[in-house]
């Protein structure tokens, strides 16, 4: 044991330093379901629990156990008075038995403390950091004697390792008592009495059958004192004599998780245990990794979400339909303010984007998470397509096919909805997206058999394997289909409409185009610092990184007056940190993107994109700030500066060494390059 100054011990004390020891064979489950017995509530109280947390879960307990169940709270020396009142005053009442250690004794010691208490009922565990819905015990008990062999029943929650409702990354708040309750309708309507068997239950909320408890014994407090791990075994010498762990699909409760650990704490814990689990369980590492990839979960997770979208009430008028990458940037930002729009009119969204696996995933564009709507493509096309034309959307906005299946897009447009076309970059007909080539040069749009040699030297970046005629074909009929195809500037729309002859592509600026007003250009200039350039953005090869990385290594190398700071962030950091002339700020918020720049004190902003941008963002963010900006001559930025002015357009190619003289020559004079040449509009 070791403790700390006040004599309380630390996470983890007691434990035993001993060698993991396998435990007495259970006996084996019953060959009919045993009669039901009363369910007894063990909730353990410890000083690191978050008391709103405690004081919301224990009313969820209290209102959720049926009338012939009873709680049991142990109160492991939590020390909060406050809390410590409220319990008391609950047990005065006898709406709860409490226990209260004068020292901790550790989270699994006083579990069986409670599982000690329960005398032969059966037993929920329940974490401090959790709410039932009403009828969550009642269901999980129904469950439990749903067949003979069930040990443990598990329901869904907002955070759980196995029986999860919602995927790693798309973990929103903790539901409230109020949403709990409404999920927990949705989750009973969409899957019943569903079950599916578990390689081992979740300590966060178990439910226990007493035949199962009194054949395999109690948590070993010694092994997992502080309950990571505790529970694994548990089931694990469950399983081993034949007894079923089961997640309730039907059943959802919500979890915060275990955050209120300190993290290093938490941690060493959990490595503790699952070495012990790993010693004592060779082969259940095999099995998890089994379960998860097989996912048998996922059909219920799905159906819940199904049910969520169906209960969710929409706008008045019909939705948008909206095809989309899920790579951020320029694109999602468009997306983004088309979708503003739509809800200022009354209207929906129903939003497409890829999943990591190539499967779709929806959501309606307004924040709310949708983590297990998905379906894999083409295979659950019918059932896509059933979904999609319930919400009988209006119309069908395609942005980008980046990520998804190469004939979701077609399909989409086979729907019969009119449909417009959004172009944001080349990728309709160039694999490489940019028309930069693997080198990092601009590669001049050449004919088809030029494309063949790049695609054969650098690959494509789209994700598909596909010839650029083909692809040129397969765009040219979704372009022919549509009924408006846009492009952000005059520049891309004059690209596009040299690749697809014959297809009308209007220009429609994404936002307001003008360059930054006499009051922004004097206040920049009267902060800036001498030598400082601002690079904005998410800077990538085809953004200009090795443009960036060789200017850097030029001003080093010859001393000058000249230092780069990226606003952003770029694909190797550490590279250009190397070389002492870049400062990188990380990732930014859009909204804050013009703050950002402004906290610089830069003398000029630098773009220093090799592909022919269909507009910059970065551009009108620079020019807020009050920056001249410098491009090279190619694409919209050096149209839009050439029409505007308060900019340098270089030539492309130019080599690092004269970028830098350019750069300090246009920070010692501003400039101001003449309006509207000729073909610019």
């Amino acid at each position: 044991a070791v403790t700390d100054a006040r004599g309380m011990a630390l996470a983890g004390s007691p434990l035993d330093p001993a060698p993991s020891r396998r435990a007495r064979r259970p006996a084996l489950p019953p060959r009919r379901v045993p009669r039901r017995r009363p369910v007894c509530v063990v909730l353990v109280v410890q000083g690191q629990d978050d008391a709103a947390d405690l004081r919301a879960c224990l009313h969820s307990v209290l209102v959720a156990c049926p009338a012939d169940g009873r709680v049991v709270v142990i109160d492991d020396a939590a020390h909060d008075a406050a809390l410590a009142e409220a319990l008391d005053l609950l047990a005065a009442q006898r709406a709860i038995r409490l226990i209260r250690h004068a020292a901790p004794r550790g989270y699994s010691a006083s579990v069986n403390r409670g599982l000690a208490l329960a005398g032969g009922c059966d037993v929920l565990v329940a974490h401090g950091d959790t709410l039932l819905a009403p009828d969550a015990i009642t269901r999980l008990r129904l469950l439990a004697y749903e067949a003979a062999a069930i040990g443990s029943v598990t329901p869904f929650a907002s955070d759980a390792a196995a029986p999860r409702y919602g995927a790693p990354w798309a973990r929103g708040p903790m539901p409230d008592e109020a949403e709990t309750a409404r999920l927990a309708r949705l989750a009973w309507r969409a899957n019943g009495a569903g079950c599916v068997d578990l390689p081992v239950g979740e300590g966060f909320c178990l439910y226990l059958r007493h035949d199962c408890l009194a054949a395999t014994g109690r948590l070993r407090a010694a092994i997992f004192p502080e309950g990571d791990g505790a529970v694994s075994d548990f089931c694990l010498r469950a399983a081993s004599a034949g007894w079923r762990h089961i997640a309730a699909t039907g059943v959802f409760i919500a979890h915060r998780g275990d955050a209120s650990r300190p993290a290093p704490a938490r941690q060493a814990l959990r490595a503790h245990g699952a070495a012990q689990i790993a010693a004592l369980y060779p082969d259940h590492g095999a099995r998890l990794a089994a379960f998860a990839a097989a996912d048998p979960l996922a059909p219920a997770r799905r159906a819940l979400d199904l049910a969520r979208w169906r209960a969710t009430a929409l706008p008045p008028r019909a939705p948008l339909l909206v095809l989309t990458h899920g790579d951020g940037g320029g694109v999602d930002r468009a997306v983004s303010a088309m979708l503003a729009r739509a809800r200022a009119r009354g209207q929906g969204a129903i939003v497409l984007r890829p999943a990591a696996d190539g499967a779709v995933r929806l959501d309606r564009g307004d924040g709310a998470l949708w983590p297990d709507l998905r379906f894999a493509m083409p295979g659950e096309w019918p059932a896509l397509r059933r979904l999609l034309r319930a919400a009988h959307p209006e119309s069908l906005e395609i942005h980008h096919t980046l990520g998804h299946h190469p004939g979701l897009a077609a399909r989409l447009a086979g729907l019969g909805l009119p449909y417009r076309v959004h172009v944001h970059d080349y990728a309709l007909a160039c694999p490489r997206i940019a028309f930069v080539d693997g080198e990092g040069r601009y590669c001049g749009e050449p004919a088809a058999a030029g494309c063949a040699a790049c695609l054969a030297a650098y690959g494509s970046l789209s994700g598909e394997t596909i010839a650029v005629p083909a692809l040129r074909a397969r765009s040219a009929g979704l372009l022919r289909g549509a009924a408006a195809v846009t492009a952000p500037s005059a520049d891309a729309a004059a690209r596009m409409r040299r690749h697809f002859p014959g297809i009308a592509i209007r220009a429609v600026p994404p936002e307001r185009d003008c360059p930054p007003d006499p009051a922004a250009i004097a206040a920049a200039r009267a902060r800036a610092v001498p030598g400082r350039v601002c690079v904005i953005g998410a800077i990538g090869m085809h953004k200009g990184f090795d443009v960036l990385a060789a200017c850097a290594r030029d001003a080093a190398m010859r001393a000058l007056h000249l230092e780069f700071i990226v606003v952003g962030h770029t694909i190797d950091d550490a590279a250009l940190l190397e070389t002492g002339r870049v400062f990188i700020t990380g990732p930014y918020d859009r909204a804050e993107a013009v703050i950002r720049i402004t906290e610089q004190n830069a003398a000029l902003a630098f773009l220093p994109s090799i592909g022919p941008e269909t507009w910059a963002y970065t551009l009108s963010e620079a020019w807020r700030a009050g920056l001249a900006a410098a491009v090279f001559d190619l694409g919209a930025p050096a149209a839009r500066i050439r029409r505007h002015g308060h900019g340098l357009v270089l030539p492309l190619g130019l080599q690092a060494r004269a970028i830098n003289s350019a750069l300090i020559a246009a920070m010692a004079s501003p400039p101001l390059v003449p309006a509207a040449l000729p073909g610019d509009e």
